[in-house]
């Protein structure tokens, strides 16, 4: 398949950047479409495509020569990079410098950051960049040409990345005057430069998970299902992790995990809670079954055989299969005494997982859970930030810990798995009381999202948190979303949940049920 070369042009008159266009190379070649002055996308007949965003808003005015810090607080270009392709794509950034230019691009400072962030990918006075040149062919110099409106001077690469399957890279870009190299002597001077991005064919995609991921963040909080829970999003965890939330249906994140059959199995389906930490953590989507986790030390019984069927099952398990087990047979809330983490999951689950293939195991890093819990108050009648605080931020239990590969779902967690608008509601509203049909529950709590929370699939299920507040209880959700808590001598489901090593790479899928990601 042929990649095409997309080109955005950005120009400085008078020490004023100011942008000129976004051309292709194609075969046959496309002039960009300005609307009232602003530049808009152009269409290309492409598999790969750049579009560049927020034009309107860019401001370097003043452009005089300035510091690193000044600069990086001027207004960068951004633009998104798209692979439309039925393969895997690369793509290599250059910047092309107009051989009439009277500025020489050795006092021209670029510096490349991820959208929305000042996270550097790239920097370094421009001349000192990799001579690109001999990446281009001909016909594609030609175009170029056509594009700047001149002859090239100068084509330097300045970074090099890969575009997921069917995804895309966002990026911001700094240019302006290095005041450490440039003088007042740049003054009245001209620099015009275009931006080319050139795709090209891959043999396999080596992008990480966790970058595949990232990647499909495209700064606009909760498109693609994903929050960047960054210090500025109101109500968030602030640690900078890459979160899933939505209804279930609207979400997609299901992975398969534990099968390489062409049409997953529902009891390998897992779904991505996000990118926390750096690793990529995933939850069972369904609840676990016997065959996972056997039917020895903290069984109960199967979930049929003691609710009968469940009209509120959001999920695709066999109700048959799907255990129920006790938080801690002992009748403590000591996480680490349970054989139900013991046994249950970090024995029984793990010879399930090596009897379907060894290579699953090794891909489940080691983990530090955080085990110490909170009081009644601060999970189950606060909100989702307050939750994260006790539980995993600035408010933890650092003391009470447990290092195992596979844990449960923290109630942070799951009340982050809702849309913002939930994140400041209780788990349980004290003041609210059960409907006359005992589905439904009327009180304002996290009942509310029980539709457009994907964590919530209508089963009785255990999270790994303990009520502080004493030495039998930890908390659970129940059928229509609540978060409350019972002696840990109850029997719910188990959704195993893990991260994944950081070497595990994305290989294939959409994230759909029926179409889940697949990894390597």
């Amino acid at each position: 398949m042929k990649k095409s070369t997309k080109i955005m042009i950005i120009s400085l008159v008078s020490v004023i950047f100011v942008l000129l266009l976004v051309l292709g190379i194609t075969k046959a070649f496309m002039k960009p479409i300005e609307e009232g002055g602003n530049i808009t996308e152009v269409s290309l007949n492409s598999c790969a495509k750049i579009k560049l965003t927020s034009t309107s808003n860019v401001n370097l005015s003043s452009s005089y020569p300035m510091s690193r810090n000044k600069g990086l607080q001027t207004t960068p270009y951004k633009f998104t990079v798209t692979s439309y392709c039925d393969s895997y794509v690369g793509f290599n950034l250059y910047v092309a410098t107009l051989s009439t230019n009277t500025i020489n691009a050795k006092y021209v400072r670029y510096i490349l950051t991820e959208t929305g962030t000042k996270n550097v990918i790239q920097e370094g006075i421009l001349s000192s960049a990799t001579n690109g040149v001999s990446d281009f062919n001909d016909t594609e110099k030609t175009e170029l040409n056509t594009g700047l409106k001149g002859t090239y001077g100068s084509i330097y690469k300045i970074h090099s990345e890969n575009i997921p399957l069917k995804g895309s890279k966002s990026f911001d870009i700094y240019l302006f005057l290095d005041g450490d190299v440039a003088d007042n002597s740049t003054m009245g001077k001209t620099f015009k430069a275009g931006i080319a991005v050139k795709s090209y064919e891959r043999e396999a995609d080596p992008t990480s998970l966790a970058d595949y991921i990232k990647s499909l963040y495209t700064g606009t909080q909760g498109e693609n299902g994903i929050y960047y829970h960054d210090a500025s999003l109101t109500n968030g965890a602030g640690d900078n992790s890459y979160r899933y939330a939505g209804a279930s249906e609207a979400v997609n994140n299901y992975v398969c995990f534990g099968s390489d059959e062409v049409t997953c199995p529902n009891e390998n389906l897992y779904r991505i809670v996000g990118v926390i930490d750096g690793k990529v953590k995933l939850i069972h989507a369904n609840g676990a079954t016997t065959d996972m986790l056997g039917t020895n030390e903290g069984y109960v019984n199967t979930y049929q055989a003691v609710y009968g069927s469940s009209s509120s099952y959001k999920g695709n398990g066999d109700l048959t299969k799907i255990g129920l087990y006790k938080w801690n047979s002992t009748g403590t809330n000591t996480w680490s005494t349970s054989t139900t983490n013991t046994i249950n999951l970090n024995t029984n689950y793990l010879t399930y997982l090596d009897s379907k293939n060894t290579k699953w195991k090794t891909m489940i890093a080691d983990t530090t859970w955080y085990v110490g819990g909170m009081t009644y108050a601060n999970g189950a009648q606060s909100n989702a930030k307050t939750a994260y605080n006790y539980e995993l931020g600035a408010n933890k239990d650092a003391t009470t810990t447990v290092n195992a590969k596979i844990g449960l779902m923290y109630v942070s967690e799951y009340y982050y798995g809702a849309t913002p608008d939930y994140w400041m509601l209780p788990g349980y509203d004290q003041n609210g009381s059960w409907n006359s049909d005992y589905t439904v529950w009327s009180g304002n709590d996290y009942s509310k999202a029980y539709n457009n929370n994907w964590m919530s699939t209508g089963l009785v299920e255990w999270t790994l948190s303990r009520n502080s507040d004493g030495s039998s209880y930890a908390f659970f959700v129940n059928g229509v979303g609540l978060v409350v808590d019972v002696g840990v001598k109850g029997g719910d489901v188990l959704h195993p949940s893990f991260n994944l090593t950081s070497s595990i790479k994305f290989t294939s899928g959409e994230g759909t049920k029926n179409s889940p990601i697949r990894i390597d």
